[in-house]
């Protein structure tokens, strides 16, 4: 069974090589602009400012007992952290996920090169750089592009860890052929344990960068089983293959307890999350290799040819497969019991589909016709990412507020933030720069207590202390992403007894509630409307 192609023309493999060096210094500079264009022009959504209050907290903390509150482990956020080093604005935290779309892209190149040659490794490089859905994550503050790039490097050093030690592959006879007859089993036996060293760090890291990444080992040890069972791979391999997953339990054990503990409670919460329902998965499949229909169907053609292409070998076929098809349907079965069937969750297995596209695509033999249809696919993957750049920098509603509020507020005022989960974390950052002198609570909608209080600056109260707050004669003030029929802001209506002015920007609104002195604040903070 080979995995890479057998050597032929020396010639041509050095001009492969040429180009293939070339291009990826092209592609990687290329999918670096597509992910630094415009950077900071949108605005931070939830899980963006979720990860800059986790990472904006010591590392002790973020390591510590409160991390068992947040349902992703805390090694992103430990990044972040460090990064944050360079600043906290929208640009300087998201060139930390960037720089992990550019890791990506080099890794692509690595698993392309190390299963079919140079010039697949360049096609699944560029494919890579220029998909929208690959581009997207790269500009959000979160661990995604990173998992991508170290799930894809686990892969490596498996295709690396198989090659070496099957009997017949291309690599590992010729170093038999070269090493002496007392030497043979020594060579085999170091690089063995160097690949799956590597492979089991690479597989720690994903673990901890996000929940799904279980299915790493969990799909790697299928395709390994099929190598004990249809090739009779050596058994020192499955040895070192059982030491090296056993690393990695040994490793995460601390955090696998915590995801158990959550599947029974907080996982269980996630009421936003669609159920798996054949439309969500046909939705969520496509979005993960989101294009043009018509380039779609192009990708699809290309990987149906590349796969016909190398019918003739089956390990590596199966191993693309067990990634390209089992990791959604392994999801697909997980969100059955927990509804997890999101985009994010299904891109790091792209990449051994862009393989097969590559394979597709590495049949064209001018260096100068390649050249050109991988331009010409980068292009038209390239056809609906305009989105993804906001013409204008667009600027936050609590920051507008926060900034008025700090000159109409006076010692003694109360502000409230509704609901608590999704304004805190907001205003957290947002007003980070503008700290207020009046007191800051947060009110949920249901009054029950929420994962990750423990992680909001401000304290919970109930929406009673929060009417009481009137009852004593303290002005109020609430900031809201909720409409003006939610039930407490009536309630507060009816308790101020009068009609609030309302200031909004963006999403956000502020009004203010006062028992005692309804008009003083009228000639203080003018009407903002945004």
């Amino acid at each position: 069974m080979r995995f890479a192609k057998v050597a032929g023309d020396p010639a041509g493999r050095n001009a492969d090589k040429r180009l293939a060096l070339w291009g990826l210094v092209v592609v990687v500079l290329v999918g670096l602009g597509l992910r630094l264009y415009r950077l900071d022009h949108a605005k931070f959504w939830f899980d963006e400012y979720a990860t800059y209050v986790f990472a904006s907290e010591p590392l002790s903390r973020i390591w510590g007992p409160d991390a068992r509150v947040e349902t992703n482990p805390p090694l992103y956020y430990a990044m972040q952290h460090l990064w944050l080093a360079f600043g906290d604005s929208r640009f300087a935290m998201r060139t930390l996920p960037a720089l992990g779309g550019v890791c990506s892209i080099m890794a692509a190149f690595g698993l392309g090169r190390a299963l079919l040659g140079w010039r697949e490794g360049l096609a699944t490089a560029a494919i890579v750089a220029a998909a929208p859905t690959h581009i997207h994550f790269s500009r959000e503050a979160r661990c995604y592009p990173w998992l991508v790039a170290v799930g894809t490097l686990a892969l490596i050093a498996l295709v690396q860890a198989a090659r070496v030690h099957l009997k017949g592959s291309a690599a590992s006879a010729a170093g038999t052929r070269s090493a002496s007859h007392t030497n043979e089993p020594t060579a085999p036996r170091t690089a063995l344990v160097a690949w799956l060293t590597m492979y089991s760090a690479a597989a720690i890291i994903a673990v901890y960068l996000h929940n799904t990444a279980v299915l790493l080992p969990a799909l790697a040890s299928v395709f390994v089983g099929w190598l004990l069972v249809r090739r009779k791979a050596p058994r020192r391999l499955l040895a070192g293959w059982v030491i090296a997953n056993g690393a990695i339990v040994a490793a995460g054990a601390w955090w696998f307890v915590t995801v158990a503990r959550q599947a029974q409670g907080t996982l269980s919460n996630f009421t936003w999350m669609p159920r798996p329902t054949p439309e969500v998965v046909y939705s969520r499949l496509l979005m993960a290799y989101d294009a043009h229909w018509s380039v779609k169907l192009l990708m699809l053609a290309l990987a149906l040819y590349g796969a016909w292409i190398l019918r003739g070998r089956s390990g590596l076929l199966v191993l693309l497969g067990v990634f390209v098809v089992g990791q959604p349907l392994a999801m697909y079965l997980l969100s059955l019991w927990r509804p997890m069937f999101v985009t994010r969750v299904l891109l790091w297995p792209t990449v051994c589909f862009f393989v097969l596209m590559a394979a597709g695509l590495a049949t064209i033999k001018s260096p100068a016709r390649f050249a050109g249809a991988v331009v010409l696919l980068m292009a038209a993957q390239l056809a609906v990412v305009a989105p993804t750049y906001p013409l204008e920098r667009a600027e936050s509603g609590v920051a507008a507020l926060v900034e008025h509020l700090r000159t109409a507020a006076t010692p003694g005022d109360l502000l409230i933030l509704y609901p608590h989960e999704e304004i805190d974390f907001e205003h957290q950052y947002e007003a980070r720069d503008h700290p207020l002198n009046i007191e800051t609570v947060g009110v949920r909608p249901d009054d029950r207590s929420y994962q990750l209080d423990v992680w909001c600056r401000a304290r919970r109260i109930s929406k009673g202390e929060a009417i009481g707050a009137l009852e004593t004669g303290r002005r109020v003030w609430v900031m809201t992403a909720r409409d003006e029929t939610d039930p407490f802001l009536r309630r507060l209506d009816r308790a101020a007894r009068r009609e609030s002015p309302v200031w909004s920007s963006g999403r956000v609104t502020l009004r203010w509630f006062d028992r005692n002195d309804a008009a003083a604040i009228g000639s203080v903070l003018p009407p903002l409307i945004r």
